[in-house]
């Protein structure tokens, strides 16, 4: 699992970085390449607070724990 912010336009009004957009082509190539590897990118805006980073790490370790996901690409909008 590979964590990024802001690869992804969430809301329609979400900065988006270029930088954090270059981790979706190793995720997307490298499972096809190595058919024992899965790799799942979850793409997240930077919590504002104590609280929201706390909240963050939980939603990080429950995509985590997912095992098999349908979607290999995940973006949250902030909690």
């Amino acid at each position: 699992m590979v964590a990024s912010a802001g690869a992804y336009d969430v809301t329609g009004l979400d900065e988006v970085s270029p930088d954090s957009a270059t981790v979706a082509g190793p995720c997307r190539v490298i499972p096809l390449e190595h058919t024992r590897i899965r790799c799942r990118q979850v793409d997240v805006l930077a919590p504002a607070s104590v609280a929201g980073a706390a909240a963050l790490a939980g939603r990080l370790l429950g995509e985590f724990a997912g095992g098999d996901a349908e979607f290999s690409e995940i973006a949250h909008e902030r909690a």
